[in-house]
């Protein structure tokens, strides 16, 4: 087994330089402020029940910071939703769901959008 051991810690670092590699190539991006299309999504729960998180869809981008697991009556809960590190020409488009505790079997779904169509459309009226 001596022998074999220089290999061995050789295959051990491949998978950690290349994840240092890929994770390099998006320095600063790990920030929100840094990706190119965020969303601060906040959700108060005005109503006399508790909001239980049941999901999240998204056609395009990514959770940056997760949705609180409940919701109480009278509170709120903040989260953020981000385009995907790298990703060329997306924003973020999705929704959310919270099932509604001591209901009949009720949800809620919100919806959130910020697409990058929306700047290349964008013109100045004065132009």
């Amino acid at each position: 087994m001596g022998k074999f051991a220089p290999i061995a810690n050789d295959l051990a670092d491949i998978p950690l330089c290349l994840n240092d590699a890929v994770v390099r190539g998006f320095d600063g991006a790990l920030n929100i402020k840094d990706r190119h299309r965020s969303l601060q999504l906040t959700v108060l729960n005005n109503t006399p029940y508790t909001l239980r998180y049941s999901g999240v869809y998204f056609d395009s981008g990514t959770s940056y910071y997760d949705p609180c697991a409940v919701i109480l009556p009278g509170k709120g809960c903040t989260s953020f939703v981000a385009s995907k590190q790298g990703a060329i020409l997306t924003g973020v488009t999705g929704g959310t769901k919270y099932k509604i505790v001591g209901s009949n079997n009720l949800s809620l779904y919100i919806g959130f959008c910020n697409p990058l169509v929306r700047l290349l459309f964008d013109f100045d009226s004065a132009s």
